[in-house]
């Protein structure tokens, strides 16, 4: 049985997940249209998660208030004049992106990487502070994802210094000029984040999703 297989199997028997502490308090100090890599604890699972800060207006543009959505998503890894940038586009509604920007050069992107390899599943996590809105969707990898992300891994280790910004301004721009006007980027927050923070250990303090209020809102 998969990690994906047994992740449907807790959520079927109402299982609970629950998050560290200092990921809550992380998320809690996260801007509107920011994204930070973690982890959560499902019964014995350990899931690497992306929190995803939604703009109010764009919940019911990606039809994601409803949690009843259809997700594709894929992996870029781009490049220009010598800086670095992953994306992982996410395809819903009506084939419109929320685009996620990570920084390969942060070393929670690059955990971040190594948990969905090692786990072979990860989850996204919608918040809307405004509207006091979560939505949990969780996905697997494929065999052509794993690879890409195993190729890439040692690709982001490689780097010795990194301006992500410089990379995706240069993709807004062409996408501009495109008449591209669809897609929605989210960037990654990486302000004060440690892997200690953000994703669990044998030590973390932890919080059911259902008590979870009070720190993300």
């Amino acid at each position: 049985m998969t990690t994906y297989d047994n992740i449907q199997r807790l959520f079927k028997k109402k299982t609970v997940p629950s998050f560290g502490v200092p990921y809550l308090e992380r998320i809690n100090l996260l801007d509107t249209g920011y994204c930070l890599p973690g982890s959560i604890k499902l019964g014995d699972l350990i899931i690497p998660i992306i929190t995803i800060h939604v703009h109010a207006d764009n919940l019911k543009y990606f039809g994601i208030r409803n949690g009843k959505f259809e997700m594709i998503h894929r992996y870029r890894y781009l490049d220009y004049e010598n800086n670095e940038l992953i994306q992982i586009p996410i395809r819903l509604r009506l084939n419109r992106e929320l685009v996620l920007n990570l920084d390969p050069f942060s070393s929670l992107t690059r955990r971040f990487m190594k948990e969905i390899k090692f786990r072979n599943a990860f989850g996204f996590f919608f918040i809307c502070k405004s509207d006091k809105l979560s939505v949990c969707n969780f996905t697997s990898p494929d065999e052509e994802e794993l690879e890409w992300i195993s190729r890439n891994i040692e690709r982001a280790l490689r780097l010795e210094k990194n301006s992500m910004t410089d990379v995706m301004d240069q993709v807004v721009l062409q996408n501009e000029l495109k008449g591209d006007t669809q897609k929605k980027y989210y960037i990654f927050d990486d302000d004060d984040g440690s892997e200690e923070d953000c994703f669990i250990n044998d030590k973390t303090p932890l919080i059911p999703l259902d008590k979870t209020d009070e720190y993300i809102f």
